[in-house]
């Protein structure tokens, strides 16, 4: 499964009418071009979703989170592995071990998350992991534009946290 995102720019009219929606993204295009995440992405928001509607709880089990979202525990534990690298989660062992957030769901970006899955993320091929352009073009006229498009993108994925999607 993949989902895709969409960024609508002040000065770029969309070419179709699908958004973000409440917590759902929809899929869309924007210039011709499709933002597509892996199920790296989709899995790991739905698995800490789960774990910020709990935020304050004792530790959640890897079983019964994948249970409880329908993921394969040994995929989750693959995502949960790259999630505690970044310090998006915490773990604990033992008999009421389990994971948690490292900090509160309003703290945790929805970029982060999806970085820490998926690595840098562009929208376009001539922009490094900073996000800067790095088009061998010297006058390339789509540079500012994929600027734009870059930016929309990474300041509403940086704009919005675990918390936004539990509400």
């Amino acid at each position: 499964m993949i989902f895709e995102f969409v960024i609508f720019l002040n000065s770029l009219p969309p070419l179709d009418s699908n958004y973000i929606y409440g917590k759902v993204l929809i899929p869309t295009k924007i210039v011709g071009i499709t933002m597509k995440f892996s199920t790296r992405s989709s899995y790991g928001l739905r698995a800490l979703t789960n774990l910020a509607k709990n935020y304050g709880q004792k530790p959640f089990s890897l079983a019964k989170i994948a249970a409880e979202e329908k993921i394969s525990q040994s995929y989750l534990e693959r995502l949960f592995s790259l999630l505690k690298k970044a310090g998006i989660l915490v773990s604990s062992k033992g008999v009421s071990g389990g994971y948690q957030l490292a900090r509160k769901p309003s703290q945790i970006s929805i970029l982060s998350v999806i970085e820490a899955l998926e690595g840098s993320i562009s929208v376009f091929k001539c922009f490094g992991g900073s996000g800067n352009l790095i088009c061998t073009k010297k006058s390339c006229p789509s540079g500012q534009v994929y600027q734009k498009v870059q930016k929309a993108m990474t300041d509403s994925l940086k704009s919005m946290t675990l918390e936004d999607l539990v509400r």
